[in-house]
């Protein structure tokens, strides 16, 4: 064992002869064949870390099956994850709300002024940003806000009647509106890709749920009574 140890650790020593060399490196694999003796006997002498050693080793078993029958499925099975949605997407709906461009004058004079080149453009089918261009070619009066909104995105929208077409000039805490809205969208399902973080979640959880009942009918689940009472 000693000659195996040499030959793996060759090197120059150039300063030492070879008495000193053998001793020095018989020296260091004695404490190297103590140390990994007393390591592999750590689990016997000591009661405690014996079971934190178990503890991990069951800990990982655990994490890897449980990443193989939960975690990784719901990534990889497209086909039962298509399945989970289509069976309870009416649970993932959006609610009622409205595509509009919410325009904002400085005040009610240039809000009055804005909303006749923006009756005219949107009626040409402009661009709401190539509108505020137009609007803002010699001052800037304008500015808008485009997207989807429901009920509690937007204040003004809150106060403002859904309804499509082009409002008047709207007030509200002493600022100058224009609303148009170009669609009102009732309640649809939301599609899969723009959910399907939240589904995947959800359907890891149906997919362990539905584990733990298979290994419940499977294996009969003891509790030691008075090991029980003495953790309590």
């Amino acid at each position: 064992q000693f000659a195996a140890y040499l030959e793996k650790h060759q090197g120059d020593s150039p300063k030492e002869d070879q008495t000193s060399i053998l001793k020095n490196r018989f020296k260091s694999w004695v404490e190297e064949e103590i140390i990994a003796y007393e390591d592999s006997r750590l689990a016997q002498k000591y009661p405690e870390f014996k079971a934190l050693l178990k503890e991990y080793r069951d800990g990982i078993l655990l994490f890897d099956l449980t990443a193989k029958k939960v975690w990784s499925k719901a990534i990889k099975d497209s086909t039962g994850l298509q399945n989970y949605y289509d069976e309870l997407k009416i649970n993932y709906k959006y609610p009622r709300r409205v595509d509009a461009v919410i325009y904002k004058a400085t005040d009610e004079k240039n809000a009055n002024k804005a909303l006749k080149v923006i009756q005219k453009e949107a009626a040409k089918g402009t661009k709401p940003e190539d509108i505020v261009k137009k609007v803002n070619a010699k001052e800037n009066i304008l500015t808008s806000e485009t997207g989807i909104f429901a009920k509690g995105d937007n204040a003004v929208l809150d106060e403002f009647e859904w309804k499509k077409g082009l409002s008047s000039v709207v007030s509200s805490k002493n600022n100058f509106y224009i609303i148009q809205v170009n669609e009102v969208l009732e309640p649809s399902v939301k599609p899969l890709s723009e959910i399907k973080g939240i589904v995947i979640s959800e359907y890891q959880n149906y997919l362990e749920k539905e584990w733990i009942k298979e290994l419940r009918a499977k294996y009969t689940v003891s509790v030691n009574q008075e090991v029980l009472k003495s953790i309590k």
